[in-house]
Protein backbone atom coordinates (compact mmCIF):
# COMPACT_ATOMS: atom_id res chain seq x y z
CA UNK A 1 0.00 0.00 0.00
CA UNK A 2 2.91 2.59 0.81
CA UNK A 3 4.36 1.52 -2.40
CA UNK A 4 1.10 1.91 -4.53
CA UNK A 5 0.42 5.66 -2.79
CA UNK A 6 3.94 6.76 -2.82
CA UNK A 7 3.89 6.47 -6.80
CA UNK A 8 0.86 8.97 -7.65
CA UNK A 9 2.60 11.85 -4.94
CA UNK A 10 6.09 11.55 -6.23
CA UNK A 11 4.35 11.89 -10.37
CA UNK A 12 2.04 15.09 -8.88
CA UNK A 13 5.73 16.71 -7.17
CA UNK A 14 7.08 15.89 -10.52
CA UNK A 15 4.67 17.66 -12.39
CA UNK A 16 4.07 20.39 -10.23
CA UNK A 17 7.99 21.24 -10.71
CA UNK A 18 7.45 21.17 -14.04
CA UNK A 19 4.80 23.42 -14.30
CA UNK A 20 6.88 25.94 -11.92
CA UNK A 21 9.93 25.64 -14.04
CA UNK A 22 7.70 26.50 -17.36
CA UNK A 23 6.22 29.39 -15.27
CA UNK A 24 9.99 30.54 -14.91
CA UNK A 25 10.74 29.92 -18.60
CA UNK A 26 8.07 31.71 -19.76
CA UNK A 27 8.61 34.69 -17.09
CA UNK A 28 12.49 34.65 -18.44
CA UNK A 29 11.06 34.76 -22.38
CA UNK A 30 8.99 37.32 -21.64
CA UNK A 31 12.15 39.14 -20.08
CA UNK A 32 14.03 38.68 -22.90
CA UNK A 33 11.79 39.70 -25.33
CA UNK A 34 11.21 42.91 -23.79
CA UNK A 35 15.19 43.15 -23.86
CA UNK A 36 15.08 42.06 -27.09
CA UNK A 37 12.55 44.95 -28.10
CA UNK A 38 13.89 48.06 -25.64
CA UNK A 39 17.45 47.23 -27.68
CA UNK A 40 15.79 47.19 -31.14
CA UNK A 41 13.87 50.21 -30.28
CA UNK A 42 17.36 51.41 -28.98
CA UNK A 43 19.33 50.33 -32.13
CA UNK A 44 16.53 51.95 -34.31
CA UNK A 45 17.31 55.87 -32.26
CA UNK A 46 20.72 55.02 -32.83
CA UNK A 47 20.16 54.35 -36.62
CA UNK A 48 18.46 57.70 -36.49
CA UNK A 49 20.20 59.40 -34.77
CA UNK A 50 23.50 58.24 -36.38
CA UNK A 51 21.41 59.39 -39.81
CA UNK A 52 20.94 63.09 -38.57
CA UNK A 53 24.40 63.40 -37.52
CA UNK A 54 25.64 62.52 -40.86
CA UNK A 55 23.21 64.82 -42.93
CA UNK A 56 24.39 67.55 -40.66
CA UNK A 57 28.13 66.98 -41.21
CA UNK A 58 27.18 65.99 -45.05
CA UNK A 59 25.62 69.34 -45.32
CA UNK A 60 27.55 71.46 -42.83
CA UNK A 61 28.75 74.73 -44.60
CA UNK A 62 32.48 73.90 -42.59
CA UNK A 63 34.92 71.00 -43.62
CA UNK A 64 34.71 68.49 -41.43
CA UNK A 65 37.90 66.10 -40.58
CA UNK A 66 39.13 63.55 -38.37
CA UNK A 67 43.17 62.75 -37.71
CA UNK A 68 44.49 59.77 -35.43
CA UNK A 69 47.22 60.50 -33.57
CA UNK A 70 49.43 58.83 -36.17
CA UNK A 71 48.50 61.48 -38.69
CA UNK A 72 45.97 59.28 -41.12
CA UNK A 73 42.47 60.74 -41.44
CA UNK A 74 39.71 58.51 -40.60
CA UNK A 75 36.99 60.48 -41.77
CA UNK A 76 35.62 63.51 -43.51
CA UNK A 77 32.37 65.42 -44.84
CA UNK A 78 31.39 66.61 -48.74
CA UNK A 79 32.10 70.22 -47.71
CA UNK A 80 35.89 69.09 -46.79
CA UNK A 81 36.17 67.05 -50.28
CA UNK A 82 35.12 69.76 -52.05
CA UNK A 83 38.06 72.12 -51.08
CA UNK A 84 41.10 72.66 -53.29
CA UNK A 85 43.65 70.81 -50.92
CA UNK A 86 41.64 68.10 -50.69
CA UNK A 87 40.84 67.34 -53.98
CA UNK A 88 43.08 64.64 -54.31
CA UNK A 89 41.06 62.52 -52.28
CA UNK A 90 37.74 63.51 -53.44
CA UNK A 91 36.93 60.34 -55.18
CA UNK A 92 37.64 57.78 -51.97
CA UNK A 93 34.19 57.23 -49.58
CA UNK A 94 34.23 57.34 -45.97
CA UNK A 95 34.39 53.41 -45.51
CA UNK A 96 37.20 52.70 -47.83
CA UNK A 97 39.07 55.29 -45.88
CA UNK A 98 40.97 53.07 -43.40
CA UNK A 99 42.24 50.82 -46.24
CA UNK A 100 43.19 53.97 -48.40
CA UNK A 101 45.42 55.26 -45.21
CA UNK A 102 44.96 59.24 -46.14
CA UNK A 103 47.62 61.07 -44.41
CA UNK A 104 46.93 64.22 -42.89
CA UNK A 105 48.47 67.19 -44.94
CA UNK A 106 52.10 68.26 -44.40
CA UNK A 107 51.05 71.87 -43.76
CA UNK A 108 49.21 71.49 -40.81
CA UNK A 109 50.72 68.15 -39.56
CA UNK A 110 52.94 70.16 -37.20
CA UNK A 111 49.37 72.47 -36.04
CA UNK A 112 47.80 68.70 -35.21
CA UNK A 113 50.86 67.52 -33.04
CA UNK A 114 50.83 70.89 -31.05
CA UNK A 115 47.11 70.33 -30.34
CA UNK A 116 47.86 66.75 -29.57
CA UNK A 117 50.25 67.90 -27.13
CA UNK A 118 48.49 71.04 -25.26
CA UNK A 119 45.36 69.67 -25.48
CA UNK A 120 42.98 72.56 -26.20
CA UNK A 121 41.81 74.23 -28.82
CA UNK A 122 44.14 75.57 -31.97
CA UNK A 123 43.24 78.03 -34.84
CA UNK A 124 45.74 78.47 -37.37
CA UNK A 125 45.05 79.81 -40.91
CA UNK A 126 46.82 78.35 -44.04
CA UNK A 127 46.61 80.08 -47.76
CA UNK A 128 46.98 77.81 -51.18
CA UNK A 129 47.59 78.64 -54.35
CA UNK A 130 44.84 76.96 -56.78
CA UNK A 131 45.83 78.02 -60.72
CA UNK A 132 41.91 78.36 -61.73
CA UNK A 133 41.35 80.59 -58.96
CA UNK A 134 43.99 82.18 -57.38
CA UNK A 135 45.43 82.29 -53.58
CA UNK A 136 42.67 79.85 -51.21
CA UNK A 137 42.65 81.07 -47.77
CA UNK A 138 41.65 78.15 -45.30
CA UNK A 139 41.30 78.46 -41.42
CA UNK A 140 41.48 75.60 -39.10
CA UNK A 141 39.81 75.14 -36.24
CA UNK A 142 41.49 72.03 -34.17
CA UNK A 143 39.75 70.39 -30.94
CA UNK A 144 41.37 67.23 -29.28
CA UNK A 145 39.33 64.22 -28.64
CA UNK A 146 40.23 62.48 -25.31
CA UNK A 147 40.30 59.05 -24.32
CA UNK A 148 38.95 57.53 -21.04
CA UNK A 149 41.93 58.33 -19.57
CA UNK A 150 42.34 62.34 -20.65
CA UNK A 151 45.15 61.90 -23.37
CA UNK A 152 44.01 62.46 -27.03
CA UNK A 153 43.35 60.07 -28.77
CA UNK A 154 42.02 61.93 -31.51
CA UNK A 155 41.88 65.51 -33.72
CA UNK A 156 38.44 67.03 -34.93
CA UNK A 157 38.96 69.61 -37.28
CA UNK A 158 36.65 72.49 -38.81
CA UNK A 159 37.92 74.09 -41.55
CA UNK A 160 36.37 77.49 -42.39
CA UNK A 161 37.16 78.58 -46.26
CA UNK A 162 37.49 82.23 -45.85
CA UNK A 163 38.67 83.35 -49.52
CA UNK A 164 36.08 85.68 -50.56
CA UNK A 165 36.32 87.56 -46.53
CA UNK A 166 39.89 87.96 -47.71
CA UNK A 167 38.98 89.38 -51.44
CA UNK A 168 36.63 91.35 -49.70
CA UNK A 169 39.04 92.74 -47.24
CA UNK A 170 41.49 93.20 -49.78
CA UNK A 171 39.33 95.40 -51.82
CA UNK A 172 38.39 97.19 -48.76
CA UNK A 173 42.26 98.15 -48.25
CA UNK A 174 42.05 98.96 -51.79
CA UNK A 175 39.45 100.97 -51.59
CA UNK A 176 40.46 102.86 -48.58
CA UNK A 177 43.58 103.68 -50.02
CA UNK A 178 42.40 105.17 -53.77
CA UNK A 179 39.81 107.07 -51.21
CA UNK A 180 42.63 108.28 -49.23
CA UNK A 181 44.56 109.73 -52.11
CA UNK A 182 41.31 111.31 -52.81
CA UNK A 183 40.42 112.96 -49.91
CA UNK A 184 44.32 114.25 -49.91
CA UNK A 185 44.52 115.42 -52.70
CA UNK A 186 41.78 117.50 -53.31
CA UNK A 187 41.44 120.95 -53.75
CA UNK A 188 38.37 121.80 -51.49
CA UNK A 189 38.37 121.47 -48.03
CA UNK A 190 37.22 118.75 -46.44
CA UNK A 191 36.93 117.14 -42.65
CA UNK A 192 36.00 113.89 -41.14
CA UNK A 193 34.15 113.72 -38.37
CA UNK A 194 33.57 110.91 -35.70
CA UNK A 195 29.91 111.33 -34.41
CA UNK A 196 29.62 107.97 -32.33
CA UNK A 197 29.50 109.91 -28.76
CA UNK A 198 26.52 112.27 -30.52
CA UNK A 199 24.95 109.03 -31.57
CA UNK A 200 25.29 107.06 -28.22
CA UNK A 201 23.57 110.94 -26.04
CA UNK A 202 20.95 110.66 -28.78
CA UNK A 203 20.12 106.88 -27.72
CA UNK A 204 20.66 108.07 -24.51
CA UNK A 205 18.15 111.09 -24.48
CA UNK A 206 15.57 108.63 -26.39
CA UNK A 207 15.56 105.98 -23.25
CA UNK A 208 15.05 108.83 -21.49
CA UNK A 209 11.76 109.85 -22.68
CA UNK A 210 12.72 112.51 -25.28
CA UNK A 211 10.75 111.47 -28.32
CA UNK A 212 10.57 115.18 -29.78
CA UNK A 213 14.55 116.24 -30.04
CA UNK A 214 13.75 119.23 -31.91
CA UNK A 215 11.39 120.97 -29.10
CA UNK A 216 13.72 119.69 -26.68
CA UNK A 217 16.71 121.09 -28.28
CA UNK A 218 14.24 124.27 -28.54
CA UNK A 219 13.77 123.92 -24.95
CA UNK A 220 17.04 123.40 -23.29
CA UNK A 221 19.17 125.34 -26.09
CA UNK A 222 22.64 124.68 -24.03
CA UNK A 223 22.32 121.01 -25.17
CA UNK A 224 22.64 122.06 -29.11
CA UNK A 225 26.42 123.50 -27.92
CA UNK A 226 27.24 120.27 -26.27
CA UNK A 227 25.63 117.86 -28.95
CA UNK A 228 28.11 119.47 -30.97
CA UNK A 229 31.05 119.48 -28.74
CA UNK A 230 30.39 115.42 -28.99
CA UNK A 231 31.16 115.93 -32.53
CA UNK A 232 35.09 114.73 -33.37
CA UNK A 233 37.53 115.97 -35.82
CA UNK A 234 39.40 113.06 -36.45
CA UNK A 235 41.35 114.24 -39.55
CA UNK A 236 41.58 116.83 -42.31
CA UNK A 237 43.19 117.23 -45.33
CA UNK A 238 45.71 120.11 -46.41
CA UNK A 239 43.08 121.97 -48.51
CA UNK A 240 41.24 122.48 -44.63
CA UNK A 241 44.49 123.30 -43.48
CA UNK A 242 45.49 125.98 -45.36
CA UNK A 243 41.79 127.21 -45.26
CA UNK A 244 41.76 127.61 -41.34
CA UNK A 245 45.76 128.45 -41.63
CA UNK A 246 46.01 131.49 -39.46
CA UNK A 247 43.76 129.57 -36.98
CA UNK A 248 45.17 126.00 -37.54
CA UNK A 249 48.73 127.59 -36.35
CA UNK A 250 47.86 127.41 -32.74
CA UNK A 251 45.63 125.12 -32.82
CA UNK A 252 45.30 121.31 -34.08
CA UNK A 253 42.36 119.88 -36.10
CA UNK A 254 40.74 117.88 -33.42
CA UNK A 255 40.34 120.51 -31.40
CA UNK A 256 38.46 122.54 -34.14
CA UNK A 257 34.82 123.08 -32.96
CA UNK A 258 34.03 122.85 -36.27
Amino acid sequence: MIEIQSQPAQRYISDENILIENNALRREIDKLRGIEQRCQRAETMLLATEARNRLLGENAPLGIFIVDRDGFITGFNRKMQEMPVWRSVKHLEPPNLSASQIVVPADIATDIAQCIRKQKLHITEHVYTDGRSGDIHLRYYLSHIPWKDGTASEVMAFVEDFTDSKRVEKELKESEKRYRSLYQSAPIAMTEKDVTLLRAHLEELREGGVCDLQKYLQDNPDEVYHCWSLIKTIDHNPAYFELLEPHAIKTSPRDLPF
